[in-house]
């Protein structure tokens, strides 16, 4: 019993925990072209970009549209 705790317990100290995977932001392309997969760093000029209130009325239309 001793031999298979001690290793269960260093199995588990064994393990390195795991990075958290960096952000994957996709920009949807113009439709009939593939979108592109941006750098995390990328973030603030997406996030930067303007919208009309028309873009979030379409954008609400959509969500029961796809539902």
């Amino acid at each position: 019993m001793f031999v298979l705790v001690t290793g269960v317990i260093a199995g588990c100290a064994a393990e390195t925990p795991k990075a958290p995977a960096a952000p994957m932001i996709v920009q949807p392309g113009a439709p009939g072209n593939p979108g592109q997969t941006l750098a995390a760093t990328a973030l603030p000029t997406v996030a930067d970009a303007l919208y009309m209130a028309s873009d979030v009325l379409f954008m609400q239309g959509m969500i029961p549209h796809h539902a």
